[in-house]
Formats: structure tokens, sequence, C-alpha cells
């Protein structure tokens, strides 16, 4: 036997309940995926509701409804494309490792604005005094910092250019 509170849901009139309660459930999350799924799934009991419920459908409803959730479709699109792993080279997956804390999607755009670069012998990249036009990471190898006269050698891993 089903309790009369949710017998009184499948009334169409009451159904906006429903699509309420699945908003309110996509608001307690912190995950931008669950959250914009719920709300994708309340919009589609609202378009339900203000089509059934009411005389005449809610066509404005209907329409805003159907936007958000196209929106919230595209979102998702987005933030799924942005996690996933595309093919890399055996140097882009090396840097990727590295840094741990993007995104690939961050990942992506930081190694499209950059280059790798092989420097077969010691290189100076840095001037003291002198402000520099790029930024460069290391990724293997030892550097060499002389500032002030000291010298001081740091491993891989590092970014110089900075401000």
């Amino acid at each position: 036997m089903v309790p009369e509170f949710l017998g009184d849901l499948a009334v169409s009139g009451n159904i906006v309940h429903a699509g309420a309660l699945l908003y309110l459930a996509g608001f307690l999350f912190r995950s931008q995926l669950a959250l914009r799924g719920l709300i994708v799934a309340g919009d589609c009991v609202y378009v339900l509701y203000f089509y059934f419920a009411p005389d005449v459908p809610l066509w404005g409803g209907i329409f805003w409804s159907t936007m958000f959730t196209v929106v919230n479709l595209w979102m998702i699109g987005l933030i799924l494309a942005d996690r996933m792993h595309f093919s890399l080279s055996g140097q882009e997956r090396k840097l990727f490792r590295l840094l741990e804390d993007l995104t690939p999607g961050q990942f992506r755009h930081f190694v499209r604005a950059g280059r790798f670069e092989m420097a077969p012998t010691r290189r100076t990249i840095a001037w003291e005094g002198k402000r520099l036009d790029k930024l460069y990471f290391v990724i293997d190898g030892n550097v060499t910092i002389e500032k002030r006269g000291r010298s001081e050698f740091t491993g891989s891993k590092t970014f110089f250019g900075e401000d």
C-alpha cells in the first residue's frame, strides 16, 4: 500500500513538488555533475507539470525549463570533456603527472600555450635583474641558480620566469 502523501504526488497538480525536490537534492551536492544532473531531472519533471497540470499548457514555463535543460546538458558535456584524458605524447604524459593539480582540460590549454624544448648542453635561461618574457618549466635535469654571487642547485620540476 502506498502512503497517502506519495499517492497525492501522482496527481498532475502536485508533480511540481517532485521537480522541486530534485532541484533541492541537486543543491545539496558540491559536484557540478550531480548538481546539474538533478537540475536537468527536475526541469524534465517541470516540463511535464507545465504541460499536464493546467487546463492549457504553460508554454513559457515549458520553453524556459527546456532552455535550462539544454544549457545544463551542454555544460555537463564541457565538464566531461575537461575531465577526459585524450592521447598524450610521452613528454606530455610526463609533464601532466608533474602538474597533478591541473585537470586534463586545463593541461591541454597549458600545453597549447607553450612548447617543449630540449637543451642538449648547458644553457642560460635567465639573467639576474632582467625580466623574462617567457615562463620555463624544467622537467628533467639540474638547474644552477646564481644570484648575488651565490650559486644554488635545484632539481627538475621547477618554474623559472615567474614574477
